[in-house]
């Protein structure tokens, strides 16, 4: 028997939206929170329908607990992200007022041992604040969205091309936006909240090289000392050093590669029958 229970989406993003409809087609009740301030990019077409908007302050802690208490929600999936990242502590808060009983923080991306860029120990530390106040966590761990690799290898001094900063020789875990909204809303309906209460999973469509995604799509593949954006570099640099596949993080990442296709298979049985998109399934063509 499914467990639906009503669900709360902050933000309005490409993920927030597909997280939405992966919860509105297995017949969830869900409540999109949308920023009312005017440096917000969110607008009516990004939320799917189906679904109940209510447009606030994220910092406003009497609105969030109203809104949540006013719509019955129990569980929360943040879908902010950059500087928004920040306000995920304080909507905790609010969440922990208002009887929310499970909150999913936006960890979408890689295993956070060894990491010591602002914005990883910052999750660590979401993570930690919510522990604190006694709030459920479910935590996903993708990797990087395979959608965004074109983000990833792009350099303006080389366009076309696919440019590595390091060896490029390294295994990351590469994993479909749309896997990701669909993990998401199968486990929130299939699952009670007391199964999913402090679980980490580890998702990977595939594991690949950067060299090997080059091949992929016929590009030429060069060696860089950067690439256009910041964080860009900052993760192929973790890429590099074997921080980069969601399986490695379970312990170190001097496991085997079989040993870590072990532990993202494990998160990935909750999820019995998918086929999981590899890179070029998720990414046709750049």
């Amino acid at each position: 028997m499914p467990f639906i229970m009503p669900a709360a989406v902050i933000g309005t993003g490409n993920l927030s939206r597909r997280i939405t409809e992966q919860l509105l087609v297995r017949g969830a009740y869900v409540v999109v929170f949308a920023s009312s301030r005017k440096d917000s990019s969110s607008s009516q077409e990004e939320i799917p329908r189906g679904s109940i908007i209510v447009r606030l302050d994220y910092r406003d802690k009497r609105s969030l607990i109203s809104a949540f208490t006013t719509y019955g929600v129990e569980i929360v999936v943040s879908c902010l992200h950059g500087g928004a990242l920040d306000l995920q502590p304080g909507i905790g808060d609010a969440a922990k007022q208002a009887g929310v009983k499970l909150f999913i923080p936006n960890d979408f991306g890689f295993p956070l041992p060894g990491h010591t860029q602002s914005t990883s120990v910052a999750r660590e530390g979401y993570a930690q604040h919510m522990t604190r106040i006694d709030l459920p966590t479910t935590r996903v761990l993708i990797g990087i969205c395979a959608e965004g690799i074109p983000w990833l290898v792009a350099s303006s001094s080389a366009p076309g091309k696919v440019s590595i900063v390091g060896s490029g020789n390294v295994q990351a875990s590469f994993t479909s936006i749309i896997d990701i909204a669909g993990f998401i809303g199968h486990v929130l309906t299939s699952y009670s909240i007391s199964q999913l209460a402090n679980q980490v999973f580890r998702l990977e469509g595939q594991s690949a090289t950067l060299h090997e995604i080059a091949a992929m799509y016929g590009k030429e593949a060069i060696q860089v000392d950067s690439v256009d954006d910041p964080y860009a570099t900052y993760t192929q640099k973790q890429i590099d050093l074997g921080l980069g596949r969601c399986g490695h993080g379970a312990r170190n990442s001097r496991m085997s590669s079989e040993e870590a296709e072990l532990i993202v298979g494990a998160s990935k049985a909750w999820w019995p029958g998918h086929v999981w998109r590899n890179v070029r399934g998720a990414l046709p063509g750049f």
